[in-house]
């Protein structure tokens, strides 16, 4: 696998099927795993990565275990990875809401 791409956000996907999801991101996008991917022992897709033109995607299966878990038909659950120098500074502060 690679390095951490330099710039922007990176999304990292939790799917059901996570072999027929790169699958069908290989044949719709054209995405190529960049490296191999790491398999759990139960045989699940636990961590991905697919190389696209213009950018990365993280893909992993559910773990509702972890509060990871894929969306149902119509909706959409992406987590962002950021690089560690977008979150460091003098303070962190989560926004007034």
């Amino acid at each position: 696998m690679t390095d951490f791409p330099a710039s922007g956000a990176l999304p990292y996907l939790t799917v059901r099927g996570a072999r027929e999801a790169i699958e069908w991101y290989g044949k719709t996008f054209g995405a190529e795993l960049d490296g191999e991917p790491f398999v759990l022992e139960d045989g699940q897709i636990g961590h991905a990565e697919l190389r696209l033109q213009a950018g990365m995607i993280y893909l992993a299966e559910e773990f509702p275990g972890m509060g990871l878990t894929a969306p149902g038909a119509g909706a959409t659950s992406v987590t962002l990875v950021l690089p560690r120098w977008i979150l460091s500074g003098p303070t962190a502060e989560a926004p007034d809401r």
